[in-house]
């Protein structure tokens, strides 16, 4: 069996129990203002936030797990002395940040538009947008932290960090409401947040890379 066909088999296989978490949702709770793929409102999780959020949880794990290592690809090379050779590394991050945002988007609008077959026109069609906008912001960082373990060589930090970092996003109420409140200039915090460590996460892939050009 090839190497292509193994990794539809088991894009497939993951992709089969996200899609029963999905359907379930959508059938017995889904909600009008807030994305599937976000953590809700942290004053209605009562004392157990983590499984008021499982949705969104599996939203960023199986969002993570379900692409496999593809986009990262872009930025490995099985030849070393080609890697030393050659110097477009900004354009191979940036190809990487193409392949990783097309994938976050295309991951985030069609359970987004399930929702909102789902609710019927009733949903609140800003917040949902808005909810969806960060829960695709949370998924490009969780991958990005993913990767680069990769490119560092350790690919089982890359998992546990990455996965660490979702279970203490979608199971910390004083963070969600840290950071779904609105920041002095007016912009909600996650977005200032999540994007500068997104850009964080950027920089550190490029040093990396610009360190496996010279060796």
């Amino acid at each position: 069996m090839n190497e292509a066909i193994q990794r539809i088999i088991c894009r497939c296989l993951l992709c089969v129990p996200y899609a029963v978490v999905v359907v379930e949702y959508l059938i017995r709770e889904p909600s009008q203002s807030v994305f599937l793929g976000c953590f809700g409102n942290p004053d209605n999780m009562g004392d157990w936030p983590l499984l008021a959020n499982r949705v969104s949880l599996a939203f960023l794990v199986f969002g993570m797990l379900i692409i496999l290592e593809w986009p990262c690809s872009i930025l490995l090379s099985n030849n070393a002395m080609t890697c030393i050779r050659r110097r477009d590394v900004y354009s191979k991050v940036w190809r990487y940040l193409v392949r990783l945002t097309a994938y976050c988007l295309f991951f985030t609008v069609v359970p987004l538009l399930l929702t909102v077959i789902a609710v019927g026109g009733r949903g609140e069609g800003g917040s949902l947008m808005r909810t969806a906008a960060c829960a695709s912001l949370q998924l490009f960082l969780v991958i990005a932290i993913r990767d680069a373990g990769i490119l560092l060589g350790n690919r089982a930090a890359g998992y546990v960090v990455a996965l660490s970092y979702c279970m203490v996003l979608e199971s910390s109420k004083t963070i969600e409401s840290w950071l779904m409140a609105d920041s002095h200039c007016g912009l909600p915090r996650w977005l200032i947040v999540l994007g500068f460590s997104a850009m964080m996460v950027i920089a550190v892939l490029i040093s990396i890379c610009r360190r496996m050009e010279i060796i």
